[in-house]
Parts: C-alpha cells; sequence; structure tokens
C-alpha cells in the first residue's frame, strides 16, 4: 500500500541528494523510497556493511603509508604488552 507524504522544498532537495549518493554507490537507479528507506535502515542500525565495500579509494603511496603505520603500531603495542 502506498501513501502520500508531503515534504517542503528543502527537505526534497536534501533526499533527491542523498538518493543521488546512494545511486553513485551502488551504482544503479535509486527511488526517493529507497532512500527513505536507506535512511530508516542507518538510523535503526541495520546497515549493511557491504556497502562500504569499495567506498575508500586510496592509491598505492598511500595503502603503503598505511602499512607502515599499522606495523609501527604494532610494534609498540607488543612492547608495551
Amino acid at each position: 500500500m502506498s501513501r502520500v507524504v508531503r515534504v517542503d522544498d528543502e527537505i526534497y532537495a536534501a533526499l533527491a541528494r542523498i538518493a543521488a549518493e546512494l545511486q553513485a554507490s551502488l551504482g544503479r537507479k535509486v527511488s526517493l523510497m529507497e532512500a527513505v528507506r536507506h535512511l530508516l535502515e542507518r538510523k535503526e542500525g541495520k546497515g549493511d556493511i557491504i556497502e562500504l565495500a569499495g567506498s575508500w579509494k586510496m592509491g598505492d603511496a598511500e595503502a603503503a603509508a598505511l602499512k607502515r603505520e599499522i606495523r609501527r603500531n604494532r610494534s609498540a603495542w607488543r612492547a608495551s604488552a
């Protein structure tokens, strides 16, 4: 069953932006209803972690720096234990 919900222009624009972001991350068209569902699931903590896959874009230099930092922190942690 469908219901009609009225929103002002500001809320509609914000919802459209969220739908566009969701569409870009999923790589497919997204309805406003799906955007609302997505927001509700996030609020209720029902988000799927798989949605985050591939969301962090990094180059080789950044990946190498991150690995070095992890190794450094692990070494420091082991030395303190």
